[in-house]
């Protein structure tokens, strides 16, 4: 699946329906599945707990879900919408129907974080933005030329318009 099509119809419309879209929401999504997986797997190689595109590990989400959303119900309530299910657990990230579930997931660890979101258009804020708060400073991931790039692509795949099947000017 091209990166373009898993933020058109995956990211940004789960982050809109938790009303944490935008594009550096969108690119810190989408830049976040390309470090951690590239979009290729749903399972951590070497059979490790992290589950989805994005990588998280149960415990994380089992966290979110017990100490962050209780105390923000308009969240809770829109993920429930997202996982279809009114007791979402960290095993619906592993399939192709759970993206947009675990794409929300991993903008509410980042929103979660008290550090400030930064911009949108900045890969290398973003990237380090992903090691501080999503990896850890404990995690194997580093904040390396390889993935600001990756990051950079990210921003450069959110910042593009999306396609407008409406425009009278298209055939």
């Amino acid at each position: 699946m091209q990166l373009a099509t898993i933020k058109d119809t995956v990211i940004a419309p789960a982050l809109e329906r938790l009303g944490l879209g935008g594009g550096a929401g969108v690119a810190l999504v989408l830049g976040t599945g390309l470090v951690e997986t590239g979009y290729r797997t749903m399972r951590q190689y070497g059979g490790g707990p992290a589950l989805g595109w994005f990588q998280m590990e149960p415990r994380t989400h089992d966290d979110i879900w017990r100490n962050f959303l209780p105390a923000h119900p308009t969240l809770a309530r829109a993920l429930r919408g997202l996982a279809g299910t009114s007791t979402p657990h960290a095993g619906l990230m592993a399939g192709a129907a759970g993206q947009p579930y675990a794409a929300a997931m991993c903008r509410l660890a980042f929103y979660r974080s008290p550090l400030p979101l930064p911009a949108g258009d900045n890969p290398v804020g973003l990237c380090a933005f992903w090691k501080r708060v999503y990896n850890t400073p404990a995690g194997k991931g580093q904040a390396d030329a390889a993935r600001v790039a990756l990051f950079g692509q990210a921003v450069l795949c959110a910042t593009a318009p999306a396609p407008d099947s409406h425009d009278p000017e298209r055939p």
